[in-house]
């Protein structure tokens, strides 16, 4: 028998790992030092502030990124072949129409608009180096790692220190409703708990495990680490609040976990909860005399008005305000994170994935993007993949009523999200194990 019949065949995720004079435990500390680092933008006087003590943490870790970036980029020929994908040139040209919308934004925050570009250009690259150097996988864990922690500190903060850690929303003219902020905008802190319960749960109950290796004591106290961190995220989307987070992360979960559903046993219980939930609904009802449909409204509304739901929050108010704002420079837009200095104080973002990307690049940042969020919807419906359903579903689902993803910082779902994508070009119908 030859070698070559010996020998199996390496998996798309070996050929990608090609070694690289890159320390890989160095690449994982930045990964996690990004999912803790930068999504922290606390919220003064209604306003995202423009700086806080980890700026310059942010910063550095960015650097760092760049790094590792034009390193790979100089001595990996798997990370030139990824970028030179037909999404790794999207990415990167979406990168440089940004670069090009803050070089020419007429607001006064061109100066911010152009280092958020080259930010995302450094993390564009710091990704593509990852699943060269480490995996998909052990980037995937290093971002859990850091969304640990960065849900830890917002909990610490909220339950010790609440005059900083609460975040108090006006939801009528007097009325104000206590939620979880601190570390940033309740409705941020949600994506990056969302994120990490879509980690966790492909890990715990997907049909592929995010792991070191394959040790089943290592792959125990994992679990076991899982598990905290899916309690963590789970009741940290309770505290937030967020509406949009919830929802989006019940229909991504239910994509990561329809390998699992899907059979007599899935269907049976899903059929058993919707009978229940069903049941409660209508005792709930007959017991207390009031109409059901008026206690749900009460209950998913912050203030109890129909209103609110019919308006989803103001966000019909806000898009009307983006949309006139984005046809006054539909060609280039206003550069990124330049939302907050050109919209109504009220507004601060367009709330909309595409408006956002259209406020922020124009109508060439926005024809890639839509490129890129149809091959995220193909992904979302026929990937084998759990992990990448889940992600692709949430940012499709969250990006209907939220920016989501490409923020002046990127969190770890946009980083998610660009290495799915980066591995669905590279690969086409065929995805590594995760």
């Amino acid at each position: 028998m030859n070698a070559s019949t010996d020998t199996p065949p390496m998996t798309v995720g070996e050929h990608l790992q090609t070694r690289i004079p890159v320390a890989p435990v160095a690449i994982a500390v930045i990964g996690l030092l990004a999912a803790l680092l930068n999504p922290v933008q606390p919220v003064t006087e209604g306003r995202v502030s423009s700086t806080n003590p980890v700026l310059l943490l942010k910063l550095a870790t960015a650097a760092s990124a760049w790094v590792i970036t034009v390193w790979s980029l100089l001595r990996s020929h798997a990370t030139r072949q990824t970028i030179a994908t037909t999404v790794g040139i999207a990415l990167a040209t979406l990168s440089a129409t940004m670069l090009v919308a803050g070089i020419l934004s007429p607001t006064s925050s061109r100066l911010i608009s152009v280092a958020a570009a080259l930010i995302l250009i450094g993390y564009l690259g710091f990704v593509t180096a990852s699943l060269s150097a480490i995996g998909f996988g052990t980037l995937a864990r290093a971002l859990v790692l850091g969304l640990a922690m960065y849900l830890g500190i917002a909990w610490l903060i909220y339950l010790l220190f609440p005059s900083f850690g609460e975040f108090h929303e006006y939801v009528d003219a007097t009325t104000t409703v206590a939620r979880m902020g601190g570390v940033a905008h309740p409705n941020a802190i949600a994506h990056e708990a969302s994120t990490a319960v879509l980690l966790v749960i492909a890990s715990l109950f997907g049909t592929t495990a995010i792991d070191f290796k394959n040790d089943s004591q290592v792959q125990s106290r994992w679990r076991l680490f899982d598990s905290a961190v899916l309690c963590l995220a789970a009741a940290t989307l309770v505290a937030t609040l967020s509406r949009t987070a919830v929802l989006a992360t019940v229909i991504a979960s239910a994509m990561i976990l329809f390998d699992r559903l899907y059979s007599r046993k899935g269907m049976l219980l899903a059929n058993l909860g919707l009978i229940a939930a069903l049941a409660a609904f209508l005792v709930y009802g007959l017991a207390s005399g009031k109409s059901p449909l008026d206690s749900a409204v009460s209950k998913v509304t912050k203030s109890g008005n129909v209103e609110e739901l019919t308006s989803l929050t103001g966000r019909t108010r806000i898009w009307q305000e983006a949309l006139t704002l984005i046809g006054e420079r539909w060609w280039i837009g206003y550069g990124m994170d330049s939302a907050a200095t050109v919209m109504s104080p009220e507004s601060v973002g367009t709330h909309n994935l595409m408006f956002h990307i259209l406020f922020s690049g124009g109508i060439v940042a926005g024809g890639i993007v839509v490129m890129l969020l149809l091959i995220t919807l193909q992904i979302a419906i026929r990937s084998p993949q759990p992990l990448f359903r889940g992600i692709a579903t949430y940012v499709l689902v969250s990006g209907l009523v939220e920016d989501t993803i490409l923020p002046a910082f990127p969190a770890s779902l946009t980083m998610l999200w660009m290495a799915m994508l980066l591995l669905h070009s590279q690969t086409r119908s065929r995805l590594p194990t995760v």
